[in-house]
């Protein structure tokens, strides 16, 4: 189940710390941030959560996306940016599947996330897929095996580039 928090919705602050408390990838973006329109903010769950809540260990994948109208290469930047027609793709990440699960979790949830965001945003005006992506191995691999490309490497982070589809 895909699922989008909004800051329009009485628990998407509650949902968004529950989820977010940890973050591998931008612990330091703020929650209420994330979920300021335009920004998206989605996670999956492949499992039936039996308590319908966001509870983190019911959470495949989470995928954080800002709308901007230039590609940043900092945190910084991310959040000073105006908004445009740019999905800056900042923070992909699965759960970890030790979690304490009673299901275990499939291979390959962050990917799929990310793929079924890119879908839904081809339906809207957005212009270019990028990424502000830690400067890490793990990253590097992940975007590069779902078919992006390196747009740039800078000091902290990298760009990558997802083609947009017409």
């Amino acid at each position: 189940m895909l699922v989008q928090a909004h800051n329009t919705h009485p628990n998407s602050p509650k949902h968004v710390d529950i989820i977010c408390n940890g973050d591998p990838v931008r612990p330091n973006i703020p929650n209420a941030w994330r979920v300021e329109k335009p920004n998206k903010f989605t996670y999956f769950m492949n499992t039936p959560n039996p308590f319908r809540l966001p509870e983190k260990n019911w959470i495949d994948a989470v995928c954080c996306v800002a709308l901007l109208d230039k590609i940043p290469t900092t945190e910084e930047e991310l959040m000073s940016y105006g908004k445009g027609d740019i999905a800056v793709f900042y923070t992909v990440w699965s759960v970890p599947a030790t979690l304490r699960r009673s299901i275990p979790k499939e291979k390959g949830q962050a990917r799929k996330l990310l793929n079924m965001v890119i879908e839904e945003m081809s339906q809207k005006s957005v212009t270019r897929y990028v990424t502000l992506s830690p400067k890490t191995e793990m990253a590097t691999k992940f975007h590069l095996d779902n078919g992006a490309i390196l747009l740039s490497e800078n000091e902290l982070t990298l760009n990558f580039e997802y083609k947009k589809e017409n």
